[in-house]
């Protein structure tokens, strides 16, 4: 199960997601929920002060093709989703 939820806060649209098994998860579950951790992790750690948005996105991307994801990435839901400016709804519209 996938949980959202968000709020804005001085102007600034905030976002949180779980993603939660209910039961035992399976070997499978497993396999990617260890994927979905790395590449936030990827994220995390090639985001920094004058690093473009679209690097960390490209790093996202790049891990996605090389382990056979990107069927399963959501595009063009982009790795910086939110990139710290004020808006007033929590999606971009699509493009």
């Amino acid at each position: 199960m996938t949980t959202g939820a968000s709020s804005n806060v001085g102007g600034y649209i905030t976002e949180l997601g779980r993603t939660m098994f209910l039961g035992e998860a399976s070997d499978e579950h497993r396999h990617y929920c260890a994927h979905m951790k790395a590449l936030q992790a990827l994220a995390i750690d090639t985001a920094g002060p004058g690093v473009p948005v679209a690097a960390v996105d490209q790093a996202v991307h790049d891990y996605g093709n090389e382990h056979g994801l990107l069927e399963y990435m959501q595009t063009p839901h982009r790795a910086q989703h939110r990139d710290g400016r004020p808006r007033t709804r929590v999606h971009r519209p699509s493009q």
